[in-house]
């Protein structure tokens, strides 16, 4: 008998455990961080503009999406300034620095840009 409720108990703390770390899973990525770091700084311009001088690849894609601030399609010296700009913490038009949430595709057999 006690081993069946110790095993209830441990069940239900595993299925607590599982849903609360479902719950805590982040989706999107932080505009202007390119480099993935979890915040925006010059390693992020200095990675985008190896990105632009072709001394990196960006076979992913994601350096792009993360760094191209404007939502031109690609990363421009423009970006870098509003990011450089962000960290020197002037004004600046876009959201940078914010999560930004993934772009789900309008056809259904392509994934979501996390």
């Amino acid at each position: 008998m006690f081993k069946r409720l110790m095993i209830s108990v441990l069940s239900l703390t595993m299925v607590f455990l599982l849903a609360l770390s479902a719950s805590a899973v982040v989706v999107g990525y932080i505009l202007g961080d390119a480099d993935d770091s979890g915040e925006v700084d010059i390693a992020d311009v200095t990675l985008m503009q190896r990105v632009m001088a072709e001394m990196t690849e960006d076979t992913s894609g994601m350096i792009t999406l993360r760094g191209d601030v404007d939502k031109s399609g690609e990363l421009e010296v423009t970006d870098v300034t509003w990011i450089q700009r962000y960290i020197a913490e002037l004004p600046v038009s876009y959201p940078i620095g914010e999560r930004v949430k993934p772009v789900y595709p309008t056809d259904p057999y392509e994934l979501p840009v996390v």
